[in-house]
């Protein structure tokens, strides 16, 4: 399979829109968390959360980057994935991750 990697633009954008997904995440939940738990510090709490979601992205992206595979689903054979620049795709139907409920 040929690999067409993401321009060096969108890598970066992507990556620095994930850890601010991550870290806004980490606030709301913080806020959550600490109604029911005083006694845990947000700075632990806020820590905690953040190496949790920086982990699934990490098998996430091992998994597109191809050096994982992911667990079998019965019946299907996982055949790779990548994510490339728009451009490259433009004017073909692609379905939507996000409206996936996980």
């Amino acid at each position: 399979m040929t690999r067409i990697p993401l321009s060096s633009g969108n890598r970066e954008i992507l990556l620095v829109e994930l850890r601010r997904i991550i870290d806004k995440s980490a606030q709301t939940s913080c806020k959550k968390f600490k109604e029911e738990n005083p006694e845990v510090s947000d700075e632990v709490f806020i820590k905690h959360l953040h190496q949790y979601a920086s982990d699934i992205f990490f098998e996430f992206f091992s998994i597109v980057d191809g050096v994982a595979d992911p667990e079998e689903v019965q019946g299907m054979k996982w055949t790779g994935v990548a994510l490339v620049d728009s451009s490259l795709v433009e004017g073909k139907h692609i379905e939507f991750l996000h409206d996936e409920p996980l």
